[in-house]
């Protein structure tokens, strides 16, 4: 069952009741009429005034109370009031057959949509799409993962207070630079041949 919230009195709403009662029960008798709007009124038309007043909003307020029942029992039955129609619409489906669409269109059954078929070229832009969206997401199709048949194993390298990993042979220093050595010095020339000694 639909349950709908209580709708308050406006604040306005509560001040015309409230005068009303106080020109229903505490007018002076000596009190006749006022100046309003600078129009005169008896006191009579005063009040009549402030009832029709009050009779407006008191029927607004009825109104909105029953448009949010409205609201409510329907949001409450709309789901049953779906199936009913949806079974009245099945049977006479079976009556008339889904052939004889010219007579389930008087009740207002439409023909079942039929779905396009997409083109050739349709296709093949979706596969390029497909294809490009694998490849940038790395995705492996069931071939390729079977493909695979090592499992990276993963390690754990621990480095000493030099920077070096623990158990690797340490880094010998290098040589230092080796002195320059000295351009060997030219060799002497060869003497000169003796001359030759006369003979007697």
């Amino acid at each position: 069952m639909a349950t709908t919230k209580t709708n308050s009195p406006s604040k306005f709403q509560t001040e015309v009741q409230n005068m009303i009662n106080g020109l229903s029960n505490n007018v002076p008798s000596t009190l006749r009429s006022m100046l309003v709007g600078g129009s005169s009124m008896t006191m009579a038309q005063v009040l009549a005034k402030f009832q029709a007043i009050s009779d407006m909003l008191a029927a607004v307020t009825a109104a909105k109370t029953a448009y949010q029942h409205a609201i409510a029992t329907r949001k409450g039955e709309l789901v049953a009031d779906r199936a009913f129609y949806a079974n009245v619409v099945s049977n006479l489906k079976q009556v008339f057959g889904l052939t004889d669409q010219t007579t389930l269109s008087a009740f207002g059954i439409l023909p079942p949509k039929t779905r396009a078929k997409p083109s050739s070229t349709t296709r093949a832009i979706a596969t390029a799409k497909a294809a490009a969206t694998r490849k940038a997401r790395g995705t492996m199709g069931k071939k390729q993962k079977a493909a695979i048949t090592t499992t990276a194993q993963p390690t754990v390298q621990v480095l000493g207070p030099d920077g070096q990993p623990l158990g690797s042979p340490a880094t010998a220093p290098a040589a230092p630079p080796a002195a320059p050595v000295a351009p060997a010095a030219p060799a002497a020339p060869a003497p000169a041949p003796a001359a030759p000694v006369p003979h007697a």
